[in-house]
């Protein structure tokens, strides 16, 4: 009876995950021009950018909307302060139409879906020909965190063999920590050409300690 459950945000300063802040602002945010449609898949509170802390949050949305930019937030759940749309990114037919999108982003997003594939094809099929698909992961070494379920690591070579030239162009492929044994995986990708693309897994190792399927 000491728990309490509360519509209103977290009320501390959160300042985010640096190193993909760093990729968003270096790799990502110079690319969201005027006008542009940007989707972004999971993380609607925007935790891992930073957008927690009151500021940072501020500083966004005004860029936001001195661009002028379409930006949609997608969620298994709806935040009444985020006005979100609720809805599963493994299936996003009834939301987004083929190649309506100009960015699309899943900030550590992957490793919490039962069927990450489905999500990397969703991203493509709503992609503009053109446009750029933005993705971070949680790699080897990142350690164990349910919510509600974490399942999957990617390594980059296994997150740059999803987007295979020459319908893909890989702009930026970056790793946080060791680059034998990465925390995490970063990847920004320009779609280059049409089609209906569908994304299959590879065979993974099985950590039995944390319970996850790593892709090296």
């Amino acid at each position: 009876d000491w728990i309490t459950i509360s519509d209103e945000p977290p009320n501390f300063e959160y300042i985010g995950h640096p190193f993909v802040i760093k990729f968003f602002d270096e790799h990502v945010k110079p690319i969201l021009t005027n006008g542009k449609k940007v989707v972004n898949l999971g993380s609607a509170r925007g935790e891992v950018l930073g957008l927690l802390q009151p500021t940072a949050r501020k500083k966004f949305y005004k860029f936001i909307e001195k661009n002028k930019i379409t930006y949609t937030k997608i969620d298994m759940e709806y935040y009444p302060d985020e006005q979100n749309t609720v809805a599963n990114a493994e299936n996003l037919s009834g939301v987004f139409g083929d190649e309506t999108q100009d960015v699309v982003m899943a900030v550590e997003l992957l490793e919490h879906t039962q069927k990450p594939w489905l999500i990397l094809s969703e991203m493509i099929r709503i992609c503009k020909n053109g446009g750029y698909i933005f993705i971070t992961v949680p790699s080897y070494s990142y350690a164990k965190h349910e919510y509600p379920i974490d399942m999957w690591r990617f390594g980059p070579k296994t997150l740059q063999s999803f987007f295979k030239a020459p319908t893909f162009k890989i702009i930026h492929s970056e790793t946080e920590g060791d680059p034998t044994m990465p925390r995490r995986s970063m990847i920004l990708v320009k779609k280059v050409g049409h089609g209906k693309f569908e994304i299959k897994l590879p065979v993974g190792k099985m950590d039995t300690q944390r319970g996850l399927t790593v892709f090296d």
